[in-house]
C-alpha cells in the first residue's frame, strides 16, 4: 500500500498492516459470520450461570443478593475495567490477536466454573471470565466497522448482536438438558471448552484490516495521543455520550430479564430445569434474533435513504415505545403462556436497539478512537446494565422476601420495564442532538 494513502494514514506507525478487505466481498461476510459465532460464545458463557442459578443456589445455598453478584457486579466490573486498556491496545495493535487470547480465556475459565466449591471460587472464575470477555467488543466492534461501509454497519452489527440471542437460545437448551442428567458442573465443561476451538479458527483465519479502509471519506487524523486523551475526546462529543447512556438503560433491561428470567419461570411457574432452556430460551431467544435482525435491516433502509446518521435511532425510538408494556406482561402474566407471550415480545422489541445505537456510536468517532470508544460503550452496558441491573434485582428482591414471598422476584424485576422508559428518553434526545449529520460524513 503506498504510504500516503488515507487509510494508511489512519493506522498508528509502527502497525500498519497489509490486508485490505472488500467492503462487501466475501471474505468480509465470512468475518462477520466468524464474530457472530464468537458473540454467541461470548453471551452463553457470561449467562450459562443464570441458566443454572437454581441448582446452584440450592447446592451452597446462596441468597438472590450473592446470584446478583455472580451474575452480574462480580462479573461487570472486571470486565468493564479490563475493557479499557485492552481497548487502547486494540487501537494499537492486532485486533485478531487480542480477540482470539480472549476467546480461548474466557472460554477456559467457563469450563474451570465448573470445578467450583463455593462462593470464592466461583467468583474467582466469573472473574477470570470477564476478563476474557472484555476483548470482545473493543476488537469486534472496530473490525466490523473497518469491513463495512457506514450505510451498511446498522445491518452488519444487528446481525453481530443477534448472534448473542442464538447463542443463548442454544446454550440455554444445551445447558438445561445436560444439568439435568449429568448436573450443572458438566454443562459448565460442555458449554466453555468448543471454545478453545474457536480461538483458534479466529488466529488462523480473520485477517486484521487496515483502520479507516471502509470509510467513504478519508478519516481525520486524531489529534490526541494517549489513553486519556482520547477518553476526553469522547467525554467532549455530547452526542455520542447520550448514545451510550441509551445503550447503557436497554442493555440493563436485557440483563435483567437474561439473569433473572429462568429463576423466575422455575420459582413462579414450576418449570424443571430441563425445560426452562427448552421452552423459554427458543421464544426469549428467537425473538431477541428477529427484533436484532429487522431493526438492523430497517435501520439500515432509513440510513441509505435519508441519508443521516441518526436515521436508524427511528427504529428503537417506535418499538421502545411498547416494550415497557410486554415486559410487565413476562413479570406478572397469569399463566406461562402469558409469560411468555411478553417474554419474547418484550425480547423482540428492546433487541430493536442494537444495531442502529452501536452503528450510530461507532459512526460518531474516527477510526483511530473505535477501540476506546467501544469499551466506554461496554463500559457502560456492563458496569451499569450487565452490573448493576441484575443485582439490583437480586438485593431488591432479598428485602422484599419478608413480606412478598416468591413474589418478591416479579416485582423486583419490573426494574427492568423501569430502564426501557429511560433508554427510550435516551435515544429521544440522541435523536435531537445529532441533527442531520450526514452518515456518510467524515467520522
Amino acid at each position: 500500500m503506498n504510504a500516503s494513502s488515507p487509510a494508511d494514514l489512519a493506522t498508528p506507525p509502527g502497525n500498519r498492516l497489509e490486508v485490505e478487505p472488500t467492503r462487501t466481498g466475501i471474505y468480509a461476510w465470512y468475518v462477520l459470520m466468524l464474530l457472530v459465532l464468537v458473540h454467541s460464545f461470548n453471551a452463553v458463557d457470561r449467562a450459562i450461570i443464570s441458566i443454572l442459578v437454581e441448582p446452584i443456589r440450592l447446592e451452597f445455598g446462596f441468597s438472590d443478593g450473592q446470584i446478583g453478584l455472580l451474575a452480574g457486579l462480580g462479573f461487570a466490573i472486571f470486565y468493564a475495567l479490563f475493557g479499557v486498556p485492552v481497548a487502547r491496545l486494540a487501537d494499537r495493535t492486532n485486533r485478531r490477536n487480542i480477540l482470539a487470547v480472549g476467546v480461548a480465556l474466557w472460554s477456559g475459565m467457563t469450563a474451570l466454573t465448573g470445578y467450583a466449591t463455593g462462593f470464592a471460587t466461583m467468583l474467582a472464575a466469573r472473574i477470570g471470565v470477564g476478563v476474557g470477555e472484555a476483548t470482545c467488543y473493543p476488537t469486534a466492534y472496530p473490525l466490523i466497522g473497518d469491513y463495512f461501509s457506514p450505510a451498511r454497519r446498522p445491518k452488519a452489527f444487528a446481525l453481530f448482536q443477534a448472534g448473542a440471542f442464538i447463542g443463548i437460545v442454544l446454550g440455554a437448551v444445551i445447558a438445561g438438558k445436560v444439568a439435568e442428567a449429568h448436573g450443572w458442573r458438566a454443562a459448565f465443561h460442555i458449554i466453555g471448552l468448543p471454545g478453545l476451538v474457536l480461538a483458534v479458527i479466529v488466529w488462523l483465519t480473520v485477517r486484521e484490516p487496515v483502520r479507516g479502509a471502509s470509510e467513504v471519506a478519508p478519516p481525520l487524523p486524531s489529534t490526541t495521543t494517549g489513553l486519556l486523551g482520547a477518553f476526553r475526546e469522547l467525554f467532549a462529543q455530547r452526542d455520542f455520550v447520550m448514545v451510550v447512556f441509551t445503550a447503557t438503560a436497554l442493555s440493563s433491561t436485557q440483563a435483567i430479564a437474561a439473569s433473572w428470567g429462568s429463576a423466575l419461570l422455575m420459582r413462579l411457574y414450576h418449570v424443571s430445569q430441563g425445560d426452562v432452556g427448552l421452552i423459554a430460551g427458543p421464544v426469549v431467544g428467537l425473538g431477541g434474533v428477529a427484533g436484532t435482525v429487522l431493526g438492523g435491516l430497517a435501520a439500515s433502509y432509513l440510513t441509505r435513504r435519508q441519508g443521516t446518521l441518526r436515521a436508524g435511532l427511528l427504529v428503537p425510538i417506535c418499538t421502545d415505545l411498547f416494550a415497557p408494556i410486554a415486559l410487565v406482561l413476562f413479570c406478572f402474566g397469569p399463566t406461562l403462556p402469558f409469560v411468555l407471550v411478553g417474554g419474547g415480545l418484550g425480547a423482540f422489541l428492546v433487541a430493536a436497539h442494537t444495531g442502529p445505537v452501536i452503528a450510530v456510536a461507532i459512526g460518531l468517532v474516527g477510526p483511530q478512537n473505535r477501540g476506546v470508544a467501544s469499551s466506554f460503550l461496554v463500559l457502560g452496558q456492563t458496569l451499569i446494565g450487565f452490573g448493576f441491573g441484575p443485582t439490583l434485582v437480586g438485593l431488591l428482591s432479598d428485602a422484599l422476601a419478608p413480606r412478598l414471598g416468591l413474589d418478591a422476584l416479579r416485582y423486583a424485576m419490573l426494574a427492568a420495564p423501569a430502564f426501557v422508559v429511560l433508554g427510550w428518553i435516551g435515544l429521544v434526545l440522541a435523536y435531537r442532538r445529532i441533527g442531520d449529520r450526514p452518515a456518510e460524513a467524515r467520522a
